[in-house]
């Protein structure tokens, strides 16, 4: 089986309280070319892993009976809670439990029901499924990420609008500060203007005595 170099980094979390089925699946993901395969004994610590590699982590292959926290409590604890599109696909040594899974798509959030697989169960055909709901992930993600640019550029056209809007106010301020600033350094040149004059007849008076002044002015 081939795998493209995309399909190969997109992370798979294998959830099990089984030691020997956590180290088969990784054995043969890796054979088969993924580079990165992530484990978990049950949902909690598997919770502690998406915390830490979760943009790494395409799909889960949990176990649906485990301890601490199984895989339908770890499914309905990210449906409620955990925003990064991921698949699961489950497996359990209970054929009859697969009437309580259905595969849907991503209209109801960012967690996918991918597949249900009875143990035990074909390699093969469970990594052909985690190829394909790792395809449809991926997809996702894109499209997710393009509605965010789109909206960021959006945004950003909405905030240039702003900025040009306030400049234009700043300069139309502006315009009327310098009007009114060469009024205010008019009229305080002519306020100076008056007071040389004062001072100059102040001065004047001094020097011919006021009774003088009053003589001439007759």
């Amino acid at each position: 089986m081939t795998i493209i170099a995309s399909q190969k980094d997109r992370g798979v979390l294998i959830v099990d309280d089984d030691p020997g089925v956590r180290h088969a699946l990784s054995a043969r993901l890796k054979q088969e070319g993924f580079t990165k395969i992530f484990s978990a004994e049950d949902g909690l610590r598997a919770l502690t892993c998406l915390e830490l590699e979760g943009a790494s982590i395409y799909v889960i292959v949990t176990d649906v009976v485990m301890p601490a926290m199984d895989g339908i409590k770890l499914a309905e604890f990210l449906t409620s809670n955990y925003h990064q599109p991921t698949g699961i696909i489950y497996m359990s040594g209970f054929a009859e439990r697969k009437t309580e899974f259905q595969v849907g798509d991503f209209s109801e959030g960012d967690i996918l029901n991918f597949d249900f697989f009875a143990k035990p169960f074909s390699m093969v055909e469970l990594i052909n499924r985690v190829i394909q709901c790792g395809d449809l992930v991926f997809n996702r993600r894109i499209s997710l990420s393009r509605y965010s640019i789109e909206n960021l550029s959006q945004r950003l056209e909405e905030l240039n609008d702003k900025i040009s809007s306030v400049a234009s106010d700043i300069q139309e301020i502006t315009i009327q500060y310098k009007g009114h600033n060469s009024f205010l350094k008019g009229i305080g040149f002519e306020i100076v203007k008056t007071v040389i004059i004062a001072l100059f007849i102040i001065v004047t008076i001094k020097g011919i005595g006021f009774s003088k002044l009053i003589s001439i002015i007759q």
